[in-house]
């Protein structure tokens, strides 16, 4: 028979705080089956077995009709990562960003690509349709994130991989799973679009397309970054991680193209590429978790090389003509945008100077690095 309303929820409750997780779950569980409007257990029941990974109690859990779909969305992403559940997946973690996304990080993380966006469009043909074309490699890029979690949810809750395990295994998370995952699912998404560049057979066209993939990456990423850290760190990672994306991806899909554009004749060439890209990015990852290296110098070398190697890489395959206004001009006036927006936000948030001190201290450590890609700008 059912116990009284409540009676297993208080049961649950106290085992939990005596840390009795198996008890207070089962508690939680049989609240929540025979009392529909029990939603507090249900969703308890369900963190529970999340956080302690208990797949018999969330299979369990998944056999009853709306229980798993009336939680959290959060949760349900995770349920559906323990339980192989793709779909549950992507559908809470939509719900997740749609019920959760601040609309002004949005407006900022589409200004920042949009930089970008101006910037790469100024070094393709001057087609009629050259400020549309790069939008389908956007939106590729976009939907390259969704794949890059379920592996991400497979890495983590079927493999145990953790970037908090000790040397050298989050080294090894950060080369298998950071950088071997987000290069992967990137460069898969950029091969919907061989057939037609290989036709075009123009080798700067792939160079683009495949820097455009990095930038729809990096757009969709930049949304959860700023939901997390605010837009004090716009400009920081307009520099760092936004490029970081374009330039590893489009030296990949550079590569990938002659590979196939040569019949395979570059084959070393592609995986040597592919490789290098891997590392770099598991390396900028990892170094810039304070282990290894305090001050993160390291991983700005690792930025300085990548981004150095794809500037010159499209000086070299593309021919830009009547410019109207320089890649140089968009740039600068981008970074003072985005430096004034940060100090602003940094104020705004933190309702103090402190908070203001902190996002121009941001913003001083990316100097060196504006000014390297101002002078490289120079030559594009």
């Amino acid at each position: 028979e059912p116990p009284p309303m409540l009676a297993a929820e208080l049961y649950g409750s106290i085992q939990k705080r005596r840390s009795n997780t198996p008890a207070a779950m089962q508690a939680f569980f049989t609240e929540g089956l025979h009392f529909a409007d029990a939603t507090a257990s249900r969703e308890e029941a369900l963190r529970l077995a999340v956080t302690f990974r208990e797949l018999d109690m969330l299979r369990r859990i998944s056999t009853q009709p709306g229980w798993i779909e009336d939680c959290h969305p959060l949760l349900q992403h995770h349920a559906g990562a323990l339980l192989g559940d793709v779909w549950m997946q992507w559908r809470g973690l939509v719900h997740h960003r749609i019920n959760a996304i601040p609309y002004g990080m949005l407006a900022l993380a589409f200004f920042v690509a949009a930089l970008w966006y101006f910037i790469l469009v100024q070094h393709s043909d001057h087609a009629r349709w050259r400020w549309a074309r790069p939008m389908p490699a956007l939106m590729a890029g976009v939907c390259s994130v969704w794949p890059t979690l379920t592996i991400l949810a497979y890495q983590e809750f079927q493999q145990g991989m953790t970037a908090n395990a000790p040397f050298p295994h989050d080294l090894i998370y950060y080369l298998a799973g950071v950088g071997l995952r987000e290069e992967g699912c990137k460069l898969l998404l950029f091969a919907l679009f061989l057939p037609w560049l290989l036709w075009r057979r123009q080798p700067g066209l792939a160079l683009l397309t495949g820097a455009f993939v990095g930038l729809g990456f990096s757009l969709e990423e930049n949304i959860g970054y700023y939901q997390d850290y605010g837009g004090t760190i716009a400009w920081t990672r307009f520099l760092s991680a936004n490029f970081l994306h374009i330039s590893l991806t489009g030296l990949c899909a550079h590569s990938l193209y002659r590979m196939l554009l040569t019949r395979f004749a570059r084959a070393d060439e592609f995986i040597g590429t592919f490789i290098a890209a891997v590392a770099a990015h598991g390396a900028y990852d990892w170094l810039g978790t304070d282990v290894f290296d305090d001050n993160g110098w390291l991983s700005i070398i690792v930025l300085v090389l990548t981004v150095s190697r794809f500037i010159d890489q499209l000086a070299l395959e593309t021919r830009p003509t009547r410019l109207t206004i320089s890649p140089r001009a968009v740039f600068t006036f981008g970074s003072a945008a985005l430096i004034a927006l940060s100090l602003v936000l940094g104020a705004w948030t933190t309702r103090s100077m402190e908070g203001v001190a902190n996002a121009g201290q941001e913003c001083l450590a990316m100097i060196p690095i504006a000014l390297l890609y101002w002078r490289k700008f120079e030559n594009v």
